[in-house]
């Protein structure tokens, strides 16, 4: 198999070289001494998720209830898992103006953007980028569970024609079908992309998304280039303090490498909850592409309000989640453990890998 290549994320942009002397502890928080893996040849086969493995969205912002305003937002993604996210008044969307704000997805890092600079806020196991839309993998299945309605007509924006589909509101966490007080109606062109977003609350129009600008191959120099890997365990101003390792002992066994995802790393997280105390997670990350593969196994409770639907697990209690940025599925092992995998292959997909996973013997 070779020897182990180091993951390299790293943040080597120009905004953000004045800020390297302050980095030292932010670049801790991710040891980057995971195991890369080929794929098993027996593996589970899962399908790709359509559209490109980057993008860059320029969206006219109008919002139209009082106080109205128009603004710009920025979607710069490199799939599966860096991607920034900018809000500005100006169609340029200057990274230096003061007037720009976002936020920055770096592997294992997220990063405020003011006045020109990032500033690492919080360690996250890798999963999906800032800014990045996976409603293409999961409307089929929304559609069908009854979170979304799809459309009879189509329509047109920038040249590029798109299909409707209705849910509750946009940017939801998790998919809900419209109702007569909320309705938000998407265009999704052949990539998969976003295009246009219209909301509609107790039948009043509230707030469009535009395309304006659309690059399935953008430049990507602003997400930073490949760097050295991070020195040892820091915690940030927020979230868990996240590493990564070589190997994990945990309460279910080494979940199964997909055919033709390579593993991106293995994951430990500590918290503390003010009610709960101590809680860690361990996490397996893989790759293939654009696609990405989270499984998370952690201490505690675990939500599984807003289910979509039940599915099979051997381990527990399991119910698939759809939202805008993909399909989850929560697993309530016991009162005290937890299992949860996030991806972007379709939930049909995700639901025949979680019925492979195995506690530990």
């Amino acid at each position: 198999m070779g020897a182990p290549r180091p993951i390299r994320w790293a943040i080597h942009t120009a905004r953000t070289r004045p800020l390297l002397s302050a980095l030292p502890i932010a670049l801790a928080l991710t040891l980057a001494l995971a195991v890369w893996s080929t794929a098993e040849p027996d593996g589970l086969q899962l399908g790709r998720r359509p559209g490109p493995t980057a993008f860059r969205i320029l969206y006219r912002v109008e919002v139209l209830q009082d106080p109205s305003s128009t603004t710009f937002e920025e979607r710069l993604v490199r799939r599966p898992f860096d991607g920034r996210l900018l809000g500005s008044r100006s169609r340029e969307v200057d990274i230096d103006d003061p007037e720009t704000s976002g936020t920055e997805s770096l592997g294992s890092l997220i990063l405020s953007i003011t006045n020109g600079q990032s500033v690492p806020v919080q360690g996250r196991v890798p999963t999906v980028a800032i800014g990045d839309q996976a409603l293409a993998a999961v409307l089929e299945d929304a559609v069908r569970l009854d979170r979304a309605v799809a459309l009879s007509e189509d329509e047109r924006v920038l040249g590029r024609p798109c299909r409707l589909f209705a849910v509750n509101e946009p940017g939801a966490r998790v998919l809900a079908a419209p109702t007569a007080d909320s309705r938000a109606t998407l265009c999704l062109d052949e990539a998969g992309l976003v295009l246009r977003e219209v909301w509609e609350l107790d039948g009043e129009l509230v707030f469009v998304r535009t395309a304006v600008a659309v690059d399935e191959k953008p430049e990507l120099d602003a997400l930073g280039e490949l760097g050295d890997p991070a020195p040892t365990d820091a915690s940030l101003a927020q979230g868990p303090m996240v590493r990564a390792v070589t190997r994990i002992s945990s309460f279910i066994a080494e979940p199964p490498l997909p055919r033709g995802f390579r593993r991106t790393g293995r994951f430990q997280t500590a918290s503390v909850d003010r009610a709960l105390g101590p809680l860690s997670t361990s996490a397996w990350v893989m790759e293939r592409g654009g696609d990405f593969l989270t499984v998370e196994a952690g201490t505690g409770s675990i939500d599984q309000r807003d289910a979509a639907s039940e599915v099979g697990s051997t381990l527990g209690d399991a119910t698939l989640h759809l939202g805008t940025t993909g399909s989850e599925i929560r697993i309530a092992v016991d009162d005290d453990h937890w299992v949860r995998l996030t991806s972007s292959v379709s939930p049909s997909d995700l639901e025949r890998y979680a019925a492979a996973l195995e506690a530990r013997g």
